[in-house]
């Protein structure tokens, strides 16, 4: 049926009517007040309305004034004043009806007197012919009422107006009702509305001036919305237009429908230009509850949505832009030149259920955190809402992030996810995190209670192995050399306040290496874990681990246990510190190692933003605790320093030894003491040390000789390799080398290249048989095949040289000076053309009875040579020595002189071929070049 149709029917019911009141006239001019009652009552039961009440309290020639007609509860009219003309009443025409008070009940209109009447307008419109001619009085309502209580709906409505003669109407209402969702009941609060009709045209105007649209419950959805608008009913077609304001008057939205009665469908177009946010102004928590944990944000919002009507069901779709947004967080912000929302859905009136599509598509944003910019680029969602919001479902979540920074904390990631919140409003989201060269897969779980405020978010690395860890991240290029398969888990979470802690993390090495310059290791394990649980208290964590080598400059170690606690804290006050507490690094000497104990290391550290600073002590089971390393190491330079003291090695005879600290391979006995100290710098080009190694009173006994209260301060310019560059003074009290050596002295400097380690003895001299022996500028090199050595010798004793030989019987006085020139080649020492000069006069004397009897057949001149040598006064003497290669001595004496009593003191040349033996002096050289090279040697490969 259509929409004209029912207006004619009402319009026939309505003419009905007025006979029927026509007629009560008739009655109430001709019987009076009583009569009329009963026949009035008696006409309207005819009329099959069957709990009528009347009450008429005044009839006159032209009127009738009617206190309550009641045709049953649900309607009810008082104060009723008719006027007519008497000669127009008997057929049918009445002029005027007032109607001072009305009570319509609508809850129901399939029953009662509503239902009778709709009946009569459609019998009536049966038995209606063409040439129905009457004319229609004027009404006019003083005030009515209307009610409705169904389904879930109420209204309460108070209207006043007037209908012409030409049924033309006009009236004025104001309108109080709610409906009940799933969400809750939504208030219409003083809806004021006014209408403007003609029935006979089936047209009417209605225009809402006021009013405001509510969300009745403890804590609304949104806030109270005000709305204004007009529509217009045409030919069983509805059409209008609303405008959508905030309570204080901000413009919202624009909204156009068309609704046709006859087929109950329409459609609703919405649109919304330019809304503004700021972060000091307007924000969406000023319209919903739902936006109160948005952070404040500027932006300018544009909507465009369309609804379809069909009967029950609402199918709506809605297209929404955010530009310019600059949204605040908790320490940054996010901005973004444009993001699109598309919205789809439908909702179904009559069983209130609700489910809606929302996509994002592809867009970029910047987010600025603790001043780094990351950008967010190609993100991408959709989500499905259903039953408004009990239940949201994140179809899908993508895009890629990237570090914004010449010093990225990590390479471009790319991520997706999934999840879902339920009506608790708990977000529950998977999904994983990628980089793009594919070296790993994170996966992802998390958990935000919107309420609250609060959540958590787990990252779980599956066992990967990493052939360079700056791919997790170029800050972590200057660990890159570390490798191996990584396994990790860490949880994030976010506390009310909005304060993120970590209240779990486990993160496990295995199978791995490390190469950085001089150091190197394998078969490493690392394990991991840390917890927090608030804001106020530390992230808290142990480090155990071992590698099976370990290699530090030639030396070779097996790291047999590590254990490790730290602490970490980050608030305001103390952007990042922490502490570190190494209570268990055991290094076990591998084969090749120097050091000949196991080391037990512990210590301390502490952590300000990127710098540690920390305290080391080593000890071993024969020593104690006998080293502390102090020093710094900066994180993000992958560098540091450390001053190394070692309390003083205090030797004895029966007592430590060297032997028992490092593999040495020269037997030596110690006595006295050693006081080292060292300072270490490294970084990513490498170890670099220096030290400090003072002497007290250190005697040396070795198989070449020995030397006595040695005392000194050498400071070593580099650890590794053993470098001294600037000249170092060691003196001794004695030494003993095949001969004694009084107050030796030497200066020396020690350089390293190609890792083949050269001494340079600046200066040596020592107290010898009266006289001295100095070296100057010689050279011990390592990597050479033979070094030669220079000895200058002055004004030595000759008896005590003689003595030191093995010529039989020779007594010389005097003293002598030269050079012995020194060729060492491996365990060979060769000597060459060394030369002996007497610094004056002198006397040699050999008495002999064993060579004058080898001479008695020897004539008067080798008489007279023994008798020359019995007291032989020289002016000149020399004494030329070689030691070949075959090992042989040669001595070959020259002297020039007389006996004075032989032969009146004639002058007399002498040389002489001796037959000696110096290998007492030689091999002792020979001993102690042979310890200094070997002692060299074992500065770079520890042997």
């Amino acid at each position: 049926m259509s929409a004209g149709r029912k207006a004619g029917k009402i319009g026939k019911a309505v003419l009905g009517v007025i006979f029927l009141i026509a007629a009560l006239f008739v009655f109430a001019v001709l019987f009076r007040t009583t009569v009329l009652e009963l026949a009035g009552k008696t006409a309207l039961h005819f009329y099959g309305f069957k709990e009528v009440s009347l009450a008429i309290d005044a009839v006159g020639t032209d009127y009738i004034h009617i206190d309550q007609l009641s045709l049953s509860e649900q309607i009810i009219l008082r104060n009723v004043s008719v006027q007519f003309r008497p000669h127009s009443l008997f057929s049918g025409q009445i002029d005027e009806i007032n109607i001072g008070g009305l009570f319509l009940d609508i809850s129901d209109p399939a029953r009662g007197a509503l239902a009778r009447i709709s009946q009569m307008a459609g019998e009536g419109d049966a038995k209606s012919t063409a040439s129905t001619t009457l004319s229609y009085p004027k009404v006019e309502l003083q005030k009515g009422t209307i009610v409705a209580e169904k389904a879930g709906i109420s209204l309460f409505a108070a209207l006043s107006g007037a209908l012409t003669s030409d049924l033309e109407l006009t009236a004025q209402s104001s309108l109080q009702g709610s409906i009940d969702t799933a969400a809750g009941p939504v208030l219409f609060d003083n809806m004021q509305f006014s209408v403007e009709a003609d029935i006979a045209a089936q047209t009417a105007r209605v225009e809402l001036t006021d009013g405001l649209l509510r969300h009745d419950v403890e804590m609304p959805d949104w806030t109270p919305l005000s709305l204004a608008g007009a529509g217009h009913l045409a030919d069983g077609t509805v059409e209008m237009q609303m405008g959508l304001r905030t309570s204080e008057g901000k413009a919202l939205a624009q909204l156009h429908g068309r609704y046709e009665t006859e087929t109950e469908n329409g459609e609703i177009q919405a649109s919304l230009n330019g809304l503004s946010f700021r972060r000091d102004g307007f924000q969406p928590s000023d319209l919903s509850r739902y936006a109160h944990s948005l952070p404040p944000f500027d932006g300018t919002l544009d909507l465009t949505a369309n609804a379809e009507i069909m009967g029950p069901m609402v199918v709506y779709e809605a297209d929404i832009t955010m530009d310019n947004l600059l949204m605040e967080l908790d320490g940054g912000q996010v901005t973004a030149e444009r993001l699109p929302l598309r919205i789809s859905g439908r909702y179904l009136l009559d069983d209130g259920m609700q489910d809606t599509k929302i996509v994002f598509p592809k867009s970029d944003a910047v987010l600025i955190y603790s001043g780094h910019e990351y950008h967010v680029n190609d993100l991408a969602a959709s989500l499905d809402i259903i039953n408004l919001a009990k239940k949201v479902e994140l179809v899908s979540l993508s895009g890629s992030v990237r570090h914004n920074s010449e010093n990225a904390y990590f390479s471009p990631l790319s991520f997706s996810a999934s999840g879902e919140m339920d009506y608790l409003r708990e977000i529950a989201v998977n999904g994983s995190l990628r980089d793009g060269s594919g070296k790993f897969d994170l996966d992802i779980a998390g958990l935000y209670r919107i309420d609250e405020g609060s959540g958590n978010v787990s990252f779980h690395l599956p066992p990967t192995k990493v052939a360079s860890v700056s791919g997790f991240s170029p800050i972590l290029k200057p660990m890159d050399s570390l490798s191996g398969t990584v396994t990790g888990r860490v949880e994030i979470a976010r506390e009310n306040g909005g304060n993120l802690i970590i209240p779990s993390a486990r993160i496990e090495l295995s199978e791995g290496s490390w190469k950085e310059g001089d150091i190197e290791v394998s078969g490493l394990a690392l394990d991991l874990s840390a917890t927090q649980g608030s804001k106020n208290e530390p992230l808290q964590g142990s480090i155990t681990g071992h590698a099976a080598k370990a290699q530090i400059n030639e030396q070779r170690v097996i790291v047999q246990r590590l254990e490790a606690s730290f602490e970490m804290i980050h608030n305001k006050l103390q952007p990042e510190t922490g502490r570190l507490s190494l209570t268990n690094l055991k290094l076990v000497p591998d084969e090749g190692a120097f050091f000949k104990e196991t080391q037990t290391i512990t210590g301390t550290g502490r952590i300000k933003d990127t710098e540690i600073d920390f305290s080391l002590d080593a000890q071993t089971d024969l020593l104690g605790s006998y080293l502390n390393i102090a020093g710094r190491h900066s994180l993000s330079a992958a560098a540091g320093s450390a001053q190394v003291d070692i309390k003083p090695l205090s030797f004895a005879k029966d007592g430590l030894q060297l032997k028992d600290l490092a593999a040495f391979e020269v037997e030596l006995t110690l006595n006295g003491q050693i006081v080292p100290d060292a300072i270490i710098n490294w970084s990513a080009e490498g170890l670099k040390s220096s030290a400090d190694v003072t002497l007290e009173n250190l005697s040396i006994d070795a198989s070449g000789g020995s030397v006595s209260d040695m005392n000194g301060k050498v400071h070593i310019d580099e650890l590794f390799p053993l470098t001294i560059s600037t000249s170092q003074e060691i003196t001794a009290a004695t030494a003993v080398a095949g001969m004694p050596l009084d107050n030796p002295l030497i200066l020396f400097r020690v350089l390293t290249e190609a890792g083949v380690p050269q001494l340079y003895i600046d200066r040596l001299s020592v107290g010898l048989v009266g006289g001295s022996a100095i070296v100057d500028g010689a050279v011990i090199d390592t990597g050479a095949e033979t070094n030669r050595i220079e000895v200058q010798l002055t004004s030595l004793d000759l008896e005590e040289v003689m003595a030191l030989s093995d010529v039989e019987e020779l007594v010389a006085t005097g003293k002598v000076s030269g050079r012995i020139p020194l060729v060492f080649g491996g365990e060979r020492l060769i000597v060459e053309d060394a030369m002996l000069s007497a610094d004056g006069p002198g006397m040699l004397k050999m008495t002999s009875d064993a060579a004058r009897q080898a001479l008695d057949g020897g004539g008067k001149q080798a008489k007279l040579l023994l008798d020359i040598l019995e007291n032989f006064q020289y002016s000149e003497l020399s004494i030329e020595i070689m030691k070949t290669q075959s090992g042989e001595d040669t001595v070959k004496l020259h002297a020039a002189g007389a006996n004075p009593d032989v032969e009146n003191n004639r002058p007399i040349v002498l040389n002489i071929n001796l037959t000696t033996s110096l290998d007492k002096i030689f091999n002792a050289l020979l001993e102690g070049y042979l310890l200094s090279e070997k002692a060299l040697r074992a500065t770079v490969d520890g042997r």
